[in-house]
Order: structure tokens, then sequence, then C-alpha cells
């Protein structure tokens, strides 16, 4: 069962950080793979949606755990394999955030699908986290 985890601590609180990742429609704005995303209602745990890729496909997702500010969870079912992505927010000092990327892939095209896509997404990640702490950072505190 291929695994990824990856860390990043960035200079942003949590809050504003799942506030970012929670909003949907708006991933593209971080996101340059994505060109859309589709979903109705707030995000919640069973609820679906879907990404709009640039390259032209599309990837239907369940959200599988929600929790604010510390837990995103999605998974995507693939020809004979699932992978999961965990995003965890977890409390660094100076009221940073210690971000926790998991893609797990399981099934029997798991090994291909990790070449195949998992691969690229942790290619991508640092520029992709980046992107989200900068459009998070834009957003407006909570009271």
């Amino acid at each position: 069962m291929p695994r990824h985890i990856h860390e990043f601590t960035l200079d942003i609180d949590r809050d504003r950080l799942f506030r970012a990742l929670a909003d949907l429609k708006r991933w593209p704005e971080w996101d340059d793979g994505i060109r859309a995303v589709e979903h109705e209602g707030p995000p919640k745990a069973g609820s679906r949606f879907t990404l709009h890729l640039k390259d032209g496909s599309a990837v239907a997702l369940t959200i599988e755990a929600i929790e604010s500010p510390s837990t995103f969870v999605d998974q995507a079912k693939l020809p004979l394999a699932r992978m999961q992505s965990r995003h965890e927010l977890l409390p660094a000092e100076g009221g940073r955030t210690r971000l926790r990327h998991v893609i797990t892939l399981s099934g029997p095209l798991a090994w291909l699908w990790d070449r195949l896509v998992a691969r690229k997404i942790v290619e991508g990640l640092p520029r992709q986290t980046e992107r989200m702490a900068a459009y998070a950072r834009r957003l407006s505190p909570l009271p």
C-alpha cells in the first residue's frame, strides 16, 4: 500500500488555513491544476465533490472526515484502487501551523495509481501548499 507523508510548517494560524481548505469552490484560486470544483452545500462528511482539472479530466471525491480547524480527509475511487488524502493542521509555536499531508493508496492497482497520479501530487505539494497559505493569509481573521 503506497503512502506518502509530507509536513510543512507555515506562518499562519490554522483557523485561516482550514477555512481555505474547506472552501472547496475556491480551490482553483490556489491549486493551479484545478479549473473548477463542483460541490453543493457546506462541506461535511459523506458529501461528494468533483474536481475539474486543467488537463480536461474530472475526479469525483468524497469527504470522509472534516473537523475544524484540524482535519480534512477526502477519498477518490479510481479503477481498482482508492486514494485517500488526509490533511492535518497541527498547532505549532508562535501561532504557526504544521500542515501534514498523508496520501494513501489501496487496492489491486494502487501501485499503478501511485505512479500515474500520487507521485505527481507529492511533487507539487510544496508549491500547492505555499499557494494555499498565501491565499489563506488574505482571508480576514475570525472575530
